[in-house]
């Protein structure tokens, strides 16, 4: 069935990964209200619900994404731009990846993927539901390699989805690029697209030292064809910083590169800018962090167990330091 998909699967995709096989079954559920359910999904007495093959099999239309992208750092971004289908029924989302095996006697965990999903003013986070689907507000889930958003028939329109790399430390993708990356699949019930542009950037978040320039690289997507000119502009820029567009305005499918320069005479902190993209009566926003620093961070101290310490048992240890002014992460060596 997803080697060779109906008219009403969209994406890119041939043989489906184990994730792109379990995002499947997850998207298709009956929310069962018998005893001991009737309870916020995801539960451990039914998951996200009674897999429903009819569901899994019928008309309504489908987009499938299945490990086309390649996170390699912290703080990627992939973004799609869809609508309901059918307003008449729930759209369901789910993004499910393979993950790195812990180490053994640590957490399971290693790398982190979050899904979330916005529509007007609302922002659904990843496995945040109340009942049968998905609530705003919460926090992102650090914990699952499995991530969903539910939303009943007629609440939503056009959204977007997000899947953002929290944390890349492992090798998700094993003999292919190096030893820090992760993919995923994402399946989501119920959607469609409609001409329009995407303002969309791997990475939000920089971590600037002054004078150093901020850059970030824009893409400008085209959905369906759409191919009017987009006019970039910012608001929000910190007092003392200039900025410019390498190409303004940009033809989707195109790029432009946006720099923050003159950083010396910013203030250090963390600076938000959005970066505004218009094309006849469409508007989109994109929301980028500049973490600016103007020293060099400091030593740290050791806080436990003491430095020299003998006689101390690895296995379930916790080391933990002073933090210091202006450092963004910690090296940790070990002797023995």
């Amino acid at each position: 069935w997803l080697e060779n998909p109906p008219a009403t699967t969209l994406g890119d995709f041939g043989t489906p990964s184990p994730a792109m096989m379990k995002a499947y079954l997850v998207a298709h559920p009956t929310y069962l209200t018998g005893v001991s359910a009737n309870d916020d999904l995801p539960s451990n007495t039914q998951g996200y619900g009674m897999p429903n093959m009819s569901l899994m099999f019928d008309d309504t239309l489908k987009f499938l994404y299945d490990q086309n992208v390649t996170f390699d750092d912290t703080g990627e971004e992939w973004t799609w731009v869809g609508k309901a289908a059918d307003p008449s029924k729930p759209v369901r989302i789910v993004m499910t990846y393979t993950d790195q095996p812990g180490a053994t006697g640590t957490s399971p965990q290693v790398n982190n993927l979050n899904l979330s999903v916005e529509t007007g003013s609302s922002i659904y986070l990843g496995n945040v539901f109340s009942g049968a689907f998905s609530t705003t507000g919460g926090l992102a889930d650090n914990v699952n390699n499995y991530e969903a958003v539910f939303l009943p028939a007629g609440t939503v329109t056009d959204f977007t989805i997000t899947v953002n790399a929290a944390n890349i430390s492992g090798d998700g993708v094993p003999n292919s690029g190096d030893a820090t990356d992760q993919d995923f699949a994402l399946v989501c019930y119920n959607c469609a697209q409609e001409p329009t542009f995407t303002l969309t950037t791997r990475k939000r978040s920089l971590e600037i030292c002054a004078p150093n320039d901020a850059t970030y690289n824009l893409t400008i997507g085209s959905i369906l064809g759409f191919s009017d000119n987009v006019t970039l502009s910012t608001s929000g820029l910190p007092a003392g910083a200039t900025d410019t567009f390498s190409t303004n305005p940009v033809t989707p499918a195109g790029t432009s590169d946006y720099r923050i320069s003159n950083t010396g005479s910013v203030a250090a902190g963390s600076h938000l800018v959005t970066i505004n993209g218009v094309s006849g009566a469409i508007n989109k926003s994109l929301e980028l962090t500049m973490n600016l620093y103007d020293s060099v961070p400091g030593a740290t101290t050791l806080a436990a167990p003491a430095d020299a310490a003998i006689g101390i048992k690895l296995t379930g240890a916790t080391f933990s330091w002073d933090s210091t002014a202006n450092a963004t992460g910690y090296t940790f060596e070990l002797s023995d």
